[in-house]
């Protein structure tokens, strides 16, 4: 199942404003060292920077995956949001995704079923907090 890479989904809806800043600042933090730290790694050859870039999308499509199922997303939720980022993707490019769509509206209007819809808003902030718990433990400490 490929994905875009970074094209990461907002947060959605949480309880308070703050709490969606920190969710937010949280995963944006961890994803952005996880790329730093890929790119900055010793280069032998010329593609280095590319091969970089692909071990750190594989490095979170795995992430999503054990997170998709924490969260215990079903095979159809898992394929609505992977088929929706990319759409979403399509449309905005990946570096505006967050920024022009709430993703979960748009999972509401292009999941197959309102029922799927639903169960991948259900989950959605147990998936995003294990994603952020995950980025985080791949931030080099100090």
């Amino acid at each position: 199942m490929a994905i875009a890479p970074l094209a990461l989904p907002s947060l959605g809806p949480v309880p308070t404003t703050l709490g969606n800043m920190v969710n937010t600042l949280v995963l944006c933090s961890a994803v952005a060292f996880l790329v730093i730290g890929a790119c900055a790694a010793p280069a032998d050859d010329s593609s280095a920077p590319a091969q970089a870039l692909g071990g750190v999308a594989r490095l979170f499509e795995q992430m999503e995956q054990q997170c998709f199922q924490e969260a215990q997303f079903t095979p159809e939720e898992i394929r609505t949001v992977v088929d929706v980022r990319k759409r979403a993707t399509d449309e905005v490019g990946s570096q505006n995704v967050n920024q022009q769509l709430d993703f979960l509206d748009y999972v509401d209007r292009h999941a197959s079923t309102p029922e799927i819809a639903q169960g991948i808003r259900s989950k959605w902030n147990a998936f995003m907090v294990c994603v952020g718990r995950e980025a985080a433990k791949l931030v080099p400490r100090p």
